[in-house]
């Protein structure tokens, strides 16, 4: 949907106007909307609407593409679906995201939010559950005709499919076809039938499309010198480009390189800095372990001010991009308490 088209909605009702306005106020053709009247137009759209009512507030069910989303009418009594809403709000979202997932989506959603500013994406953790929600929220105290309803709605639906999109591409190659070419790729430097020399192109075809999986394998492939010339240089820029995508492996791989014959405070400083942000994402493991011993070492060499540096540098680190992938497609949407926001964003 244009902008043109949606912005001089977002804009409406923003005025100042006596809010006790009656309907005879309304705009020529404006209804005033209701949870009822939500379901209904929502359908007609040709999408599911269901009402649900809850103790304290009732709601709107619907989806576009396997993706569920709710739609609130916020009122003075939110369990009446025939209460007449001042503002509505479209959430909808994804659940079932790891820890590290969640950092990972939390640039996904800055970039979002920047290209689509009235609308909100965000990571929300709930003890140890994550998620992914998009919101839009539109302000309508006059009501709405049956038309800027229309228009509403179908850019949330659009806004829901852009954020699906984001979360599973990666430029110039599917996401699955770059995970089929990379576990190929490692059957061809250590299987039965091994082809160093093959394996090491598709790791480099892979790498070029964006894959950080594969430039872990690169980063390992000159850092022990597996048949080729041994590099540390090589293999920190390979794993200086997956550390960017945020990967825990890269974040180890940097630190060992960086610390091996460090002298330099700075240079000592930055490799605890990625220690302590594998230490912090790695799963629990061999790896894990040797993270976390070279991080106390590390931190060891250290004054107390360069550590609590480290410490803060690795605290505000952000990657700069992130891997696409596929995130769980049942939503996160949570019926036990009322939504977050009632209010525009």
């Amino acid at each position: 949907m244009p902008i043109n088209k949606i912005a001089p909605l977002i804009g409406r009702g923003k005025s100042k106007v006596n809010d006790t306005a009656s309907t005879e106020t309304v705009e020529a053709g404006c209804r005033l909307i209701t949870v009822s009247r939500i379901a209904s137009l929502m359908q007609e759209m040709g999408y599911r609407g269901k009402v649900v009512i809850g103790e304290e507030w009732s709601w709107v069910e619907s989806a576009t593409n396997g993706t569920k989303f709710n739609i609130y009418g916020f009122s003075e009594a939110m369990s009446d679906p025939e209460s007449e809403a001042r503002s509505i709000q479209f959430a909808g979202g994804w659940g079932g995201l790891s820890s590290y997932d969640a950092r990972r989506f939390l640039m996904v959603c800055n970039r979002f939010n920047h290209d689509w500013r009235y609308a909100k994406a965000s990571v929300a953790t709930d003890h140890d559950r994550y998620s992914l929600s998009v919101k839009l929220d539109h302000h309508c105290p006059n009501g709405l005709t049956n038309e800027e309803f229309f228009v509403v709605a179908d850019m949330y639906v659009r806004l829901i499919e852009d954020m699906a999109k984001r979360t599973m591409s990666v430029v110039g190659d599917t996401f699955s076809a770059l995970i089929d070419r990379h576990k190929e790729a490692t059957g061809l430097m250590w299987g039965a039938n091994a082809d160093p020399d093959q394996a090491l192109a598709m790791y480099l075809e892979n790498a070029r499309a964006g894959y950080a999986g594969s430039m872990i394998s690169l980063g390992d492939y000159y850092e022990n010198g597996i048949d080729s010339a041994q590099s540390a240089r090589v293999a920190a820029h390979f794993y200086t480009r997956a550390a960017e995508r945020g990967q825990p492996s890269a974040y180890y791989g940097l630190a060992r390189i960086l610390a091996k014959d460090a002298q330099d405070e700075d240079i000592i400083l930055e490799a605890a800095k990625f220690a302590l942000l594998a230490c912090r994402d790695l799963p629990d493991g061999q790896n894990r372990h040797g993270a976390e011993m070279l991080r106390d070492q590390l931190l060891d060499k250290l004054s107390n001010d360069a550590q609590d540096t480290a410490i803060k540098l690795a605290g505000t680190w952000l990657p700069l991009t992130v891997e696409g992938g596929p995130i769980d497609a049942e939503p996160v949407l949570d019926y036990g308490r009322p939504p977050s926001s009632s209010t525009l964003n």
